[in-house]
């Protein structure tokens, strides 16, 4: 093979494995990327008694603080706590008057879902979009009547966590801490009279063969709800809108 053939072929070796090089280079940033663009939203729950959570809520409160750590942003339509069980059926029946429904068979575990307040307070309709390193808190008063139902039901069956506004669910904090951060809330302000400013709101998720009749939407309670082995209501306790 003479000098030129050498060179010739040393010029396409060379520019076949540069070449082979950029392609291997632009995968792996395509995959980082790919993988940088998976949204991490964390948790965070603390006791809070605040001036602004008292001038806006009016009482002390359990705080759900969000961040945001990943490149995408994060679009939140709600936070929320939730319990699954069947201990809490009863005593929504008899507070709004008549039947949730007929449980269907093989369905999952009816869940009750309080929504947390923003803070500062927005309407339900509006967003919160955290992009990296942003963080938007939450708060659960003290004064909602079912709030020692959380600590009494199983742990696996309490949760906290947030809806983005394309319905998925995230769930952001397991039913140990929230009991924990629950019981110590209780024990701290368990007994002082503060004033509730705001209306909790309630959704029920119950898979039923029958349609309540009539649909408990919107509506308030005209009867007390009461769970037995908790505690009588706190000081201005306001009924409940599902």
């Amino acid at each position: 093979m003479t000098d030129i053939e050498k060179l010739f072929w040393g010029g396409i070796i060379t520019v076949v494995v540069g070449l082979l090089t950029a392609l291997v280079i632009g995968l792996v940033r395509r995959t980082m990327v790919r993988r940088d663009d998976s949204l991490k939203l964390v948790g965070q729950l603390q006791v809070t008694c605040g001036i602004e959570v008292l001038r806006v809520i009016g009482c002390a409160c359990l705080e759900l603080t969000v961040s945001c750590l990943s490149q995408r942003a994060g679009k939140i339509a709600k936070a929320w706590i939730r319990v699954r069980g069947h201990e809490w059926v009863p005593a929504f029946e008899r507070g709004f008057g008549h039947s949730m429904g007929t449980p269907a068979p093989n369905a999952p575990p009816p869940a009750m879902i309080v929504r947390l307040f923003p803070i500062p307070l927005r309407p339900d309709t509006e967003s919160i979009v955290l992009t990296r390193d942003d963080a938007a808190c939450f708060v659960l008063p003290i004064q909602i009547f079912v709030l020692p139902l959380f600590t009494t039901c199983p742990s696996e069956n309490v949760s906290v966590g947030i809806t983005l506004v394309d319905g998925t669910e995230i769930i952001l904090c397991p039913g140990v801490a929230v009991q924990h951060q629950i019981r110590t809330l209780m024990e701290l302000y368990g007994k002082e009279v503060q004033c509730l400013r705001v209306s909790p709101k309630f959704e029920i998720q119950l898979t039923s063969t029958t349609i309540p009749q009539p649909p408990p939407v919107g509506q308030r309670n005209p009867n007390p709800i009461k769970f037995a082995q908790h505690p009588p209501p706190m000081p201005n306790d306001r009924s409940s809108v599902l």
